[in-house]
């Protein structure tokens, strides 16, 4: 039975950090999902961007998700990564070229992976929320 909730925030891309941190707050990996046995996690955004392990990130805080083990509110980077990987109308810049002048390359090219296997949905799923 669920008892309260663990709020995480501001991973950005360190995916073996996340694990780290969710095996000290008794989290474990059952059927390849992290859960802990009477609490969820709510990860607070900014999920990716800058770390060496973004995609370890996105897979485990998605497991969590579709699993019921976590929710999550969408950072502003995962607007960002949205908006990236969304297709510009005809006439305007190539986002890539704006990503890349701003130091975003790393995680462009790490993510470009999830537009071609379709694997954005859960991003699109998520609420927007910005303080």
């Amino acid at each position: 039975m669920q008892q309260g909730y663990d709020l995480i925030g501001d991973i950005h891309g360190c995916g073996e950090t996340l694990i780290k941190l969710l095996e000290q707050m008794g989290y474990s990996k059952k059927n390849g999902v992290y859960q802990h046995p009477k609490r969820k996690a709510l990860f607070l955004g900014d999920i990716v961007d800058r770390g060496p392990h973004i995609r370890l990130a996105c897979h485990v805080v998605r497991d969590m998700v579709d699993g019921g083990y976590a929710d999550i509110v969408m950072g502003n980077h995962e607007y960002n990564l949205v908006t990236y990987l969304t297709e510009a109308p005809p006439g305007v810049l190539a986002r890539a070229a704006a990503w890349a002048s701003d130091g975003r390359e790393r995680m462009a090219n790490g993510l470009l992976w999830w537009r071609s296997s379709g694997s954005t949905s859960i991003l699109t799923r998520l609420p927007a929320c910005f303080v």
